[in-house]
């Protein structure tokens, strides 16, 4: 899912919430729902993004360490004297 559609799902996600805020609670405790959501919103944000980050980190430890593996094994050819395949 690229960046643009996901911040469109988040904001109408937001907004879907703001207005059922606006629409089920009395006048005087919408400003303190509309807090509690916006909070709620920000920590399932923040939980998402960390596991993001995290994922995409480990992913890119397997390709780097994918990537020396197969250095090191080059290596270990050229100094074996095998045939290298340069394709």
């Amino acid at each position: 899912m690229n960046s643009r559609r996901t911040r469109s799902l988040c904001a109408g996600m937001a907004h879907a919430f703001l207005a059922a805020c606006e629409a089920l609670v009395t006048p005087e405790r919408v400003a303190d729902e509309m807090k509690a959501v916006s909070e709620d919103l920000f920590g399932y944000l923040d939980t998402f993004s960390d596991s993001m980050v995290a994922e995409f980190l480990a992913e890119r430890d397997r390709w780097i360490a994918s990537a020396a593996s197969a250095r090191a094994e080059t290596v270990r050819q050229i100094i074996a004297g095998d045939e290298i395949d340069t394709r």
